[in-house]
């Protein structure tokens, strides 16, 4: 009995490893890898969808990052979802140690050099709006807390 008992721990312990996994990898913030398909679900779901677009080589990006992570807290009672997108060349572990230590709290993703042609990205930072699955608008270039706060609620005002 003491044999298939620590088979089936064994077992049980390899099963709970795989099932977690995924999770450890990507970090505490879960800068995830998706695929441009992933992504469009992800960002065309009905409601609004603001797409922070990133690097972590961009100051200007790394700066906006709190006023976003502000904004989308105090939006998301009103159906607001903000996504990050990293184009990282070197993947989703570029921008991870950032997002960990601005705490930034909407879900931020890595879809390889693909998303800069599929979003047609010439500048960041970015910010791509989208109202029930279409884009409506993109601004690009860093903005202050006021500008934000401005362009944020002209985008729940056009409703």
């Amino acid at each position: 009995m003491p044999t298939v008992y620590r088979i089936i721990m064994a077992l049980l312990a390899v099963c709970l490893y795989i099932l977690a996994k995924p999770a450890w990898a990507q970090g505490p913030s879960g800068v995830q890898t998706v695929s441009i398909q992933q992504l469009d679900d992800i960002v065309r779901q009905p409601g609004h969808c603001i797409v922070a677009v990133m690097a972590a080589w961009c100051h200007p990006c790394i700066e906006e990052l709190p006023v976003l992570n502000a904004l989308a807290q105090e939006y998301k009672d009103k159906g607001l979802r903000v996504v990050g997108l990293s184009l990282d060349y070197a993947g989703p572990d570029a921008i991870q140690p950032i997002i960990e230590r601005l705490k930034i709290q909407f879900p931020v993703y890595w879809a390889g050099e693909a998303a800069i042609k599929h979003y047609n990205i010439t500048k960041i930072p970015l910010l791509i709006m989208f109202r029930e699955g279409r884009g409506v608008k993109r601004l690009e270039g860093g903005r202050n807390r006021a500008a934000l706060e401005k362009e944020f609620t002209a985008f729940f005002a056009q409703d």
